[in-house]
């Protein structure tokens, strides 16, 4: 019975590693979709300057992998820890957990295709357009989970309402303006200066003060 029990195990983490690879597949058609919407939409006018980090590509598919994991090994311990008087409640609970986790993956497959894009410069519009910066929300905004659904969007900010720039310590620049502050992050110092230098050309604002180096 206890090497019955244990095949059945090593069956349901097999298939869940299987459906982790099936979900993954069209996560990366997703991420591909929606960052050709996103070029089309930003990208179609040649007199555009764009700064973009292959690092924060990498960067956001491994948070993505460990989201469907976490997904996977949360409805394993579901299903191989409760009683089975109680597995139709279980795979109930698993059916829950699934959709709830595809939705998220898609948010993020979003996500990447926005941090892949990266920060657009619109010269005709006088725009610069940066993926939406999800730390810039209220504490109601969160609870609604309003930085789930904005995940795949990309906020255009006009480049005359920048009236101050601040650099952080490592990787991060802060922009400020009437619209409130938004950060805007690299993976390395020199796409970051890249970044700056861009803005600096477009605008009269001096860098305003560095918060660390």
């Amino acid at each position: 019975m206890a090497r019955s029990k244990k095949a059945d195990i090593e069956s349901l983490r097999q298939a869940l590693v299987i459906i982790g690879g099936l979900i993954f597949l069209p996560f990366m058609f997703f991420s591909f979709f929606h960052y050709k919407k996103l070029k089309k939409m930003y990208l179609s006018n040649s007199n555009a300057q764009r700064v973009f980090d292959s690092g924060l590509l990498m960067k956001c598919i491994v948070y993505s992998a460990g989201m469907i994991a976490s997904t996977l090994i949360l409805m394993f311990y579901v299903t191989t820890r409760v009683p089975p008087d109680f597995i139709n409640y279980a795979l109930a609970v698993n059916g829950i957990i699934l959709v709830l986790g595809i939705y998220a993956i898609y948010k993020m497959a979003q996500r990447v295709a926005v941090r892949y894009l990266g920060v657009i410069f619109n010269n005709d519009t006088k725009m610069m357009i940066i993926p939406v910066d999800l730390a810039n929300a209220s504490a109601s905004e969160n609870l609604r989970f309003q930085f789930l659904r904005r995940m795949g969007e990309c906020e255009e900010i006009p480049v005359k309402l920048i009236t101050n720039i601040t650099r952080e310590k490592g990787v991060n620049f802060y922009i400020h303006g009437a619209f409130g502050s938004r950060q805007i992050n690299f993976t390395n110092k020199q796409k970051r200066d890249e970044c700056l230098m861009a803005l600096q050309a477009r605008t009269k604002v001096s860098r305003g003060g560095d918060l660390g180096y």
